[in-house]
């Protein structure tokens, strides 16, 4: 299907460097950055549902109202009219000030989307049972309003301990109101309620006694007899992972599965991870469970949480989609922590200023000894001029004649070290640019706030496969 193509905010302004207003952390910033730079480039690359997924967690991250802008164009794409006019309803209750330009966008788009919104009541004979609508638990009867559903086929069902679980289909016009009986017969054995969480919490399909149920996650409870039931996860290259428990009437029970990767697995159902970051002592979670860090990382084709922490850099959250067979490079974007950053600009500083200080002490060297050279040459001239004219071939003491009180002025100048402060004064000179271009070397070496935060790690980088699509940029 063709989505439109749609506009967004940039948000620079929104996760700067300094901080809000209502005080979110720097790691809050950070994340949000990274959900926002993700976001935008999923859409680009037609990946809608997870480009959603990113803008809401960088709004979770720094509540901006633009994002929620962002998040209603994102459901628009998507057909999500209930959606799209919540965040767009949002946007206006949340921001300051809206422009006409933008505001006359955003108020068509409701009023179309609020024309493709059905109201649906739905009652049910037994009170406090549990309704679902498409998957999701929504609530317990009595409902309290009608349930505003987006145009379409939609899927109805009620739930309750010692009855059976009516379901039901049906479609939901826009713009008007619908109503939906389920009505709930007691069943002829008692029940009870599993509800099942797996590791990974995606994509795992849930059996129970050898029945398939659904797919992780299970947003509803699964009714099932009173007695030993035997729960099963299994995903593709994974092992399977098998509980039995024991099921009381009308009671609640949570299994927790959790799958274990099967190296073993046909290839088709592994794909390899390539991790570049720098060659530095890591901590790397999988879905929520720690693996040994390494530069290629074995993982089950699908979807994946990936948390990375290395030393003095913020925490890094990524999701991945894994292809069979092939192979995915990630380059996560890294960011000292505050505490880490300071104490890196601190020390530019302190290599900034000892620069300066030798810089300076060399100006003063070579300034001093160009004076002090400057002011000792005509001395030594002179006195190399009296010598000539005294001690030559042509000079007065060589032939005898008198020297009409040169000697004097020449004895004199002979008592002074000329040539000690000459040569001393060349050297300071020299050891004064010496200590000049040290200085300057110094100052230069020293990193800027820049080279400090490129030192952190890589600028957000994503290729999937071989030729694949680069995902790159910067906040």
């Amino acid at each position: 299907m063709t989505r439109p193509i749609i506009s967004f905010f940039v948000l620079g302004l929104a996760f700067g460097v300094s901080a809000p207003a209502d005080g979110q952390t720097r790691e809050e910033r950070v994340a949000a950055r990274q959900h926002f730079d993700r976001a935008l480039a999923l859409y680009a690359e037609r990946q809608y549902d997870q480009a959603l997924i990113e803008f809401q967690a960088a709004y979770d991250a720094v509540p901006n109202p633009a994002l929620l802008y962002n998040i209603g164009n994102v459901h628009a794409a998507l057909g999500h009219s209930v959606e799209a006019v919540d965040a767009f309803e949002a946007f206006f209750r949340e921001s300051e000030s809206v422009d006409p330009e933008r505001r006359a966008e955003v108020e068509a788009s409701l009023g179309t989307h609020r024309e493709r919104i059905g109201r649906v009541h739905i009652r049910s004979n037994v009170e406090g049972a549990i309704i679902t609508v498409d998957g999701r638990d929504i609530g317990t009867a009595p409902l309290d309003a009608p349930v505003r559903l987006t145009v379409g086929n939609h899927a109805f069902s009620a739930r309750a301990t010692d009855y059976d679980s009516p379901s039901t289909r049906v479609d939901v016009p826009g713009a008007t109101e619908t109503t939906v009986e389920l009505t709930l017969r007691r069943a002829g054995t008692a029940r009870g309620l599993i509800r099942v969480r797996t590791v990974p919490a995606e994509g795992v399909t849930v059996l129970v006694d050898g029945r398939e149920v659904g797919v992780s996650p299970l947003h509803e409870s699964i009714p099932a007899p009173p007695g030993p039931v035997i729960v099963t996860a299994r995903r593709p290259g994974y092992r399977d992972a098998t509980a039995t428990s024991d099921v009381a009437e009308g009671a609640e029970l949570t299994v927790e599965l959790e799958l274990a990767i099967d190296s073993n697995a046909a290839s088709s159902d592994l794909g390899e991870l390539r991790l570049e970051v720098p060659d530095e002592p890591a901590t790397l979670l999988v879905d929520g469970r720690p693996m040994e860090m390494s530069s290629t990382v074995l993982l089950p084709r699908g979807g994946h949480t990936l948390r990375l922490t290395l030393r003095d850099r913020q925490p890094v959250r990524e999701t991945v989609s894994i292809e069979g067979g092939s192979e995915t490079v990630l380059r996560p974007r890294l960011e000292w922590t505050d505490q880490a950053r300071s104490d890196r600009v601190d020390a530019a500083k302190r290599f900034r200023i000892i620069g300066y200080a030798i810089g300076a002490i060399g100006v003063v060297a070579a300034g001093v000894s160009a004076a002090v050279l400057a002011w000792n040459q005509p001395r030594v001239n002179r006195r190399e001029e009296l010598d000539a004219l005294l001690n030559g071939p042509d000079g007065c003491f060589t032939l005898g004649r008198d020297c009409g009180g040169l000697e004097d002025e020449f004895e004199e100048l002979g008592t002074k070290p000329l040539y000690g402060v000459r040569y001393g004064s060349i050297a300071g000179l020299g050891i004064g640019v010496i200590a000049l271009g040290v200085g300057l070397t110094l100052v230069l070496l020293a990193d800027s706030d820049e080279d400090i935060d490129a030192a952190a790690g890589f600028a957000a980088s994503l290729r999937v496969g071989p030729g694949g699509v680069a995902l790159t940029g910067s906040f």
